[in-house]
């Protein structure tokens, strides 16, 4: 457990517009904890993890880039200052090797993150001149987006040789929010009403890697590996993140999918190359 006052980010500290201070910046402050338990069979065949954590983060100074549509239609930049957020959670990691041809792994994440007040903020406008306007928004209850909050892993590894490895790994994620659009979070008639909310997904990968060994050495001592990794075997459409009520997307407001601006994840993707040690 622990408690860190951190002084706040420079936009919290300077309107950089006018070239004053803020009035009474804020700290911003963690209070933190976390416990948990491990476990280890005796023949290391099968090990288990468990924790949880908690963190409140009050006083935030949050910024984002946003283009002002009810004006002027002028990129800028809104500034919201105290903004309470609270992450919480429960984490597992397993493992079970019941040869020494394979070997099976397993992760699970169950977070509950979200904004915790309502916050004053400004609007700076890039255009030389322009006013910088306040306002008040609205995000109390919104979960924080960017991650999801739900996650799972899951990899069976293949041993086949002492020098070659492959692994099969996937990736499910669900519970995760898309941001909110600043400007529309300024009614009062908006508060409470939570961001749309992308359908969950899964990933596949696949890894290997072969040591060359003895087969070749670059000189005395030496080692080469090769591997190759293919990131979405399968090459699952899916949506990485998305602004809720986007000012570019708003069809109807009523913050569902034809309002969202999404970002769309990678397709099938893959590396090769080699690693040599010294």
């Amino acid at each position: 457990g622990g408690f860190v006052s951190k002084v706040p980010i420079f936009d919290g500290v300077i309107d950089d517009r006018a070239g004053v201070l803020n009035a009474d910046p804020k700290n911003e402050k963690f209070l933190s904890f976390e416990g948990g338990m491990t476990f280890r069979s005796q023949d290391r065949a099968v090990s288990f993890d468990a924790s949880f954590y908690y963190t409140n983060w009050k006083d935030r100074t949050y910024n984002l880039f946003v283009r002002n549509l009810e004006g002027d239609n002028v990129d800028g930049l809104v500034n919201l200052l105290g903004l309470d957020a609270r992450h919480m959670g429960i984490e597992f990691m397993a493992a079970y090797q019941p040869l020494d041809l394979i070997r099976l792994d397993a992760a699970a994440s169950f977070g509950n993150w979200e904004y915790l007040n309502d916050v004053t903020g400004t609007y700076k406008p890039d255009e030389a001149g322009s006013d910088v306007e306040t306002y008040e928004f609205y995000v109390e209850g919104l979960k924080v987006a960017d991650a999801p909050q739900s996650q799972l892993a899951y990899a069976v590894s293949y041993f086949p040789t002492q020098d070659l490895y492959i692994r099969g790994q996937g990736r499910t994620y669900w519970n995760y929010y898309s941001e909110f659009d600043p400007f529309d979070r300024t009614q009062l008639s908006e508060k409470g009403i939570q961001t749309w909310s992308p359908p969950g997904f899964t990933v596949v990968d696949l890894h290997a890697s072969y040591r060359l060994g003895d087969l070749f050495q670059v000189w005395q001592g030496g080692d080469l590996r090769l591997f190759a990794n293919v990131y979405n075997l399968f090459d699952k459409l899916y949506i990485a993140d998305a602004v809720d009520n986007s000012s570019f997307n708003d069809f109807d407001g009523d913050h569902d999918a034809d309002d969202a601006e999404v970002f769309l994840g990678q397709p099938r993707f893959f590396n090769i190359g080699f690693e040599v040690k010294f």
